[in-house]
């Protein structure tokens, strides 16, 4: 998050369960991504993320917010 998030001061981490699964919730209250960072073209960094996450068969939800920006993955137990 820090490489990432601009101009966040507060990061909050969040472990919960959510039906059958586990979920991590991670929230800063900066500035959403807007586009690659300096010297970069473009990104993998979300996609990746969002390909792991449906490889395990859980999901992921990554936008900015009222106040930050929040990414949320949902994992199943086994």
């Amino acid at each position: 998050m820090v490489k990432h998030a601009r101009h966040a001061t507060l990061v909050t981490v969040r472990v919960f369960a959510d039906g059958a699964g586990l979920c991590l919730r991670v929230q800063d209250d900066g500035q959403a991504p807007t586009s690659p960072a300096p010297g970069r073209t473009s990104g993998h960094g979300l996609r990746s993320m969002h390909q792991r996450a449906e490889e395990l068969g859980g999901t992921l939800h990554a936008a900015a917010e009222a106040e930050g920006f929040a990414l949320v993955v949902c994992l199943p137990l086994p």
